[in-house]
């Protein structure tokens, strides 16, 4: 005897799988003024640098079992919107996989600087490689991380390296992308 069982619940986690593709453009960002940040709760990022207005990377550390760590894009009023089939695409290289978490406008806390925190999915981009290093963000696939989410609201995009997604126990990530916020050392 056979047979398939189907169980229906709600609120369950989920985090799609999205492949990476050959093809590009990167996305512009001129228009959100945004720069990266370095995001490391766990001390696991050393070398986080911005080249120019078009560059970041970062390097990693083992992560052990349950550390992350990696860089943020945060917008302000001005946000990206992905609701009428519009997308966010960068280049990434140095993983051949790596979590991409997306927040919208839906405050669902507050950070220990004061600001709102919000809610935020996961994507795993997955394939990459010297080929396939484009990763496309696109409303699809938030709302089918999380139907509700708003991809019209954009506030932040994160490149997320953890020990699920990592190949290597050290290695750099790089993210291409354009109009980056970039101030000079001089």
């Amino acid at each position: 005897p056979t047979g398939q069982v189907t169980v229906k619940t709600q609120g369950l986690v989920f985090l799609p799988n999205v492949v990476a593709t050959a093809t590009g453009p990167v996305t512009d960002l001129s228009t959100y003024s945004t720069a990266p940040g370095e995001m490391d709760p766990s001390n696991l990022i050393t070398n986080f640098i911005q080249t120019n207005s078009t560059q970041f990377s970062f390097n990693y550390s083992d992560p052990g079992t349950s550390k992350f760590g990696g860089a943020i894009l945060s917008f302000g009023s001005t946000r990206p919107d992905l609701s009428t089939g519009g997308e966010l695409v960068f280049e990434v290289s140095g993983v051949t996989q790596l979590i991409v978490s997306v927040s919208d406008d839906v405050v669902i806390g507050t950070n220990p600087d004061g600001s709102p925190q919000y809610r935020s999915v996961n994507l795993l981009f997955t394939n990459l490689s010297a080929t396939n290093k484009y990763l496309h963000v696109k409303a699809s696939d938030l709302l089918l991380a999380l139907p509700g989410f708003h991809p019209s609201q954009i506030t932040s995009v994160s490149f997320i390296v953890d020990p699920k997604t990592l190949p290597l126990p050290t290695g750099q990530v790089t993210v291409k992308t354009q109009g980056l916020v970039f101030l000079p050392n001089v």
